[in-house]
């Protein structure tokens, strides 16, 4: 068994909306990745799952983050032929885009030498390092058509300086 580490309340606004992320009083257990923690009822009763046997431990422990991805893909309404932009050597463009690949422009964004091998390795088609460019904006500009920018930004990144967010990096239309 593994416990989430959040539950939703169940009945405010956000809750009868199914937009439980966004919940009035949503209850968080911090630490939730220790190796022992008490689990408050509520997460208990609403966000206990079975981890089948024939899944491993480290498999599993991806489930969370790449439901993320995989929500995020599916809110941005990312569409054949646009391009997508992962910022951050913390990401999984392999995931970022699963199912995509021959559809997609995906381009990934690092900071160190280690992430370049990494973002090919995982299925970025391009890969701009920030630390080798003069102009990282214009770098990803130059990937997409008409240099209008990226259509998706996927941020992955741990820290991040004020002001140096994605939206320099994308399209007009970008989500």
């Amino acid at each position: 068994m593994v416990a989430l580490n959040s539950a939703p309340c169940g009945m405010c606004f956000y809750c009868s909306k199914h937009q439980l992320n966004l919940c009035e009083d949503l209850l968080f257990n911090n630490g939730a990745y220790a190796e022992y923690i008490r689990i408050p009822k509520r997460i208990v009763e609403a966000n206990m799952l079975v981890v089948p046997s024939n899944v491993t431990f480290e498999d599993a422990a991806m489930t969370e983050p790449l439901a993320c991805v995989l929500r995020g893909l599916h809110e941005t309404g990312v569409e054949i032929g646009e391009t997508v932009v992962v910022i951050g050597g913390a990401h999984r463009p392999d995931v970022c885009a699963s199912g995509q690949s021959d559809r997609l422009q995906r381009d990934a964004v690092v900071k160190r030498d280690s992430q370049v091998a990494l973002a090919r390795k995982k299925g970025a088609h391009e890969v701009v390092q920030i630390t080798k460019v003069k102009d990282a904006v214009e770098a990803v500009r130059e990937l997409s058509p008409e240099r209008r920018g990226a259509d998706v930004a996927i941020e992955a990144v741990a820290v991040r300086k004020p002001g140096s967010g994605p939206c320099r990096w994308c399209a007009r239309a970008v989500r």
